[in-house]
């Protein structure tokens, strides 16, 4: 959950780095997988135009119905066998997109 977070926040980042007035549609806000998208159209860094998989999968816990958070679907049933990223590559990912970030936050 937190690294769907940090990663939301990144991106975000990154795209009010180049539109300081973005505003996200409904539904929007939270979509890593558009958010990514807009990220990668801002071309202030090299993202690749299709997500990576540990994105895809932290996508479905994180958003829209909250898996990671709330642990209830669509019918307020309870989740299990839900699927994270396998984390050593994932978190070498996150540090590398925390660098890249970072360091177009600092030109500003």
């Amino acid at each position: 959950m937190l690294a769907a977070h940090v990663t939301e926040c990144w991106l975000k980042a990154l795209i009010f780095s180049k539109d300081s007035e973005k505003k996200f549609a409904v539904g929007e806000q939270h979509d890593l997988i558009r958010l990514w998208s807009l990220a990668e159209e801002t071309a202030l860094i090299a993202l690749p135009k299709e997500p990576p998989d540990w994105l895809i999968n932290l996508a479905v816990g994180h958003g829209p119905n909250f898996y990671f958070r709330y642990q209830q679907g669509v019918a307020k049933t309870v989740v299990n066998g839900g699927q994270t990223p396998e984390p050593q590559s994932m978190v070498a990912a996150l540090d590398v997109l925390g660098k890249q970030v970072t360091q177009v936050i600092g030109r500003g």
